[in-house]
């Protein structure tokens, strides 16, 4: 167990910190929000390996309540200072103001994913980051993306594929939370793209290395206009996912972001 715990932080250190660099680089440039797929690959990443290192420490420190993240996203507003470095740029800091008070509505009413999962994320609060950002998906439409909820439950790879894990996550977990924030915010004309992304375990039980169980992220981006022919029955389950954007890091630590279809099965 220490030797995988060695190996989670060495990858952090060397595989992260390219990303980090990018991320670090747009919160100093005011004038440009970044990519939503730079959001999804880094704190994907770093969710992953939160999960992996928390499985072999304490899983219970890992996490944090929707109650606790209005208050942190409060007191991030509250201490902002664009002199500082900090986790937002100050474009994306005017949007959390501008829209604070329905972004805390929605998490402070959110206790569940679906209708089963409590709800929890992974962030750092160390670092005053939240699980909210405003981004740019395709470098031209605005995006909400909740990120990284944390989800209480490790696939037997053998019984199902990538695709049809990520499938499973969208579909009982994902969209009806991307449907709540949507609901919160669809005044909006100025959010096009609403999205999240998770993470979750996996196990490959024909294999007794340190590897075996290890996780998983999948992150799903709707364009308002299909989320709104959603809730008014005119598109169904699946036609909204095929219209949607869904992205992977598989399971290992040398897993990189990529874009996949997960069809109608």
């Amino acid at each position: 167990m220490k030797s995988k715990l060695f190996l989670i932080t060495i990858y952090l250190l060397i595989f992260s910190s390219s990303l980090l660099a990018q991320i670090n680089t747009a919160n100093q440039n005011t004038n440009k929000l970044q990519s939503a797929k730079t959001i999804m690959e880094y704190y994907g990443l770093s969710a992953k390996l939160s999960w992996d290192s928390f499985q072999i420490t304490n899983p219970n420190e890992a996490f944090i309540l929707p109650n606790d993240v209005s208050t942190d996203i409060d007191h991030l507003i509250l201490i902002y200072n664009p002199t500082n470095q900090t986790p937002v740029s100050s474009m994306e800091y005017k949007l959390l103001k501008k829209y604070q008070i329905k972004i805390d509505s929605f998490f402070n009413s959110l206790t569940l994913f679906g209708s089963s999962q409590l709800a929890k994320f992974v962030y750092s609060k160390s670092n005053n980051e939240i699980p909210v950002k405003f981004c740019m998906q395709n470098d031209t439409s605005l995006t909400i993306l909740i990120k990284v909820a944390f989800i209480d439950k490790i696939f037997n790879v053998s019984s199902l594929t990538t695709r049809q894990r990520a499938k499973t996550i969208i579909i009982q977990y994902l969209l009806p939370t991307i449907k709540e924030i949507y609901k919160c915010l669809q005044t909006s004309t100025e959010i096009k793209y609403f999205g999240m992304s998770c993470v979750y375990g996996t196990k490959d039980y024909s294999d007794s290395g340190v590897f075996s169980t290890t996780s998983e992220s999948v992150s799903c981006i709707v364009p308002a206009k299909s989320m709104n022919k959603f809730i008014k029955n005119d598109l169904t389950e699946d036609e909204l996912i095929s219209i949607a954007d869904i992205y992977i890091i598989e399971r290992g630590l040398a897993s990189e972001l990529k874009k996949i279809k997960v069809g109608m099965e």
